[in-house]
């Protein structure tokens, strides 16, 4: 594995500093608006009466108002997508640079089995995306915790694929499908635009699938004081006639 995972970095140390100069950079900026966030929660606790920002959208969880969340959101979106892009820059050249530099043709034959050699030039790649992928992942979490504080980030599915493990499996899912598309391909630029549309509609059906996997299940009603007690739930409508789910234009 040592042996493979240096091979990994030599054949790819260009893209893999890539992701993490972008991981690195999304991590710190997270961490810095949840800091923000902390702050003003801190504030607010300490003050008598419930005044902006403390009175924003405070049925939502959150004690900011629309202005102050611009930012997260940009931020949420940004770690919404670090894991198809990584796992593009990552995945498309493992078979896609062999084949266009004519070395496949000698691999393939001394390694024995062709199995084998894509295990070696593939596992260590994905172990190390997800390695950097990781402090992205947990700094999605905090961002959630502290934009919400009264929610538990556990609780509920809100920014579900901002964070968390989620992140780290997209990655590895892009992966395998960037990997595919270059040895179909065999060209390195080809197949990193393929394997970019590829990625895209895989975030599309996610999101699209999204409000079929989810059951709503009604919880208790509780009135506190939202900042501190609102609880650990997270709130959504949904609409079905005769237990069929509808869009909201068609209940509207």
């Amino acid at each position: 594995m040592r042996a493979s995972s240096l091979l990994a970095w030599r054949l790819q140390r260009w893209e893999i500093a890539a992701v993490a100069v972008a991981a690195c950079g999304l991590t710190v900026v997270a961490l810095m608006r949840a800091f923000q966030y902390d702050e003003i929660v801190a504030r607010c606790r300490a003050a008598i009466e419930m005044v902006a920002p403390c009175g924003g959208l405070r049925d939502a969880g959150t004690i900011y108002d629309t202005q102050d969340q611009i930012s997260a959101y940009l931020i949420r979106s940004l770690l919404a997508f670090l894991p198809f892009v990584a796992g593009v820059i990552l995945g498309a050249p493992v078979l896609a640079r062999e084949i266009e530099h004519r070395t496949a043709q000698l691999a393939w034959p001394l390694a024995g089995s062709r199995a084998r050699w894509l295990a070696i030039r593939l596992v260590p790649t994905a172990i190390i995306g997800a390695i950097l992928l990781v402090p992205p992942a947990l700094a999605g979490e905090v961002l959630v915790r502290s934009q919400f504080p009264v929610i538990s980030p556990g609780a509920n599915f809100e920014g579900y694929a901002e964070r968390g493990v989620l992140l780290v499996l997209r990655f590895e899912l892009v992966l395998i499908a960037a990997v595919l598309v270059g040895g179909w391909l065999g060209r390195q630029l080809p197949a990193v635009l393929v394997a970019g549309l590829v990625a895209g509609g895989i975030g599309v059906a996610v999101t699209f699938v999204q409000p079929y996997w989810v059951e709503p299940v009604e919880g208790e009603v509780e009135v506190m004081r939202p900042i501190d007690t609102l609880g650990d739930k997270y709130v959504g409508v949904r609409y079905r006639v005769d237990g069929q789910w509808i869009s909201d234009e068609e209940a509207y």
